[in-house]
C-alpha cells in the first residue's frame, strides 16, 4: 500500500527511533510503502518497540491499523500512549 501524505502526530524519526516533538503538531513524511507481513514471535517479543496507531487522519475515529517502531531505551512505551502519539494518513486543511 502507498500512503503519499502520512504525518508523525506528537512524534519525529531521530536515529534510527521514534522520539517524542515538543515544537511541532505533526511532521510531514514523504511517500510511504507499507506491506503487510506475518510477524514472527522474536519481533512480537521485542521491547524497544511500540504499536503506533496509523488513523484515517487527525479526527482520529477510523483506526487503520498499527505498526511497530523502534523507540529509545530511555522513553517508557507508555509515554508515547499517554501523549497521543500516532501517523495519520490524510490532512485536510
Amino acid at each position: 500500500m502507498v500512503v503519499p501524505a502520512l504525518d508523525y502526530v506528537g512524534a519525529i524519526w531521530h536515529q534510527g527511533a521514534l522520539g517524542l516533538s515538543n515544537e511541532q503538531d505533526s511532521v510531514a513524511l514523504p511517500v510511504a510503502y507499507f506491506a503487510w507481513t506475518q510477524q514472527s514471535a522474536e519481533s512480537a517479543q521485542r521491547r524497544d518497540c511500540i504499536d503506533l496507531p496509523v488513523y484515517f487522519d487527525k479526527s482520529r475515529t477510523h483506526l487503520l491499523f498499527s505498526i511497530p517502531l523502534r523507540r529509545p531505551a530511555a522513553l517508557p512505551a507508555e509515554v508515547f500512549s499517554k501523549r497521543g502519539v500516532c501517523l495519520t494518513v490524510f490532512t485536510f486543511e
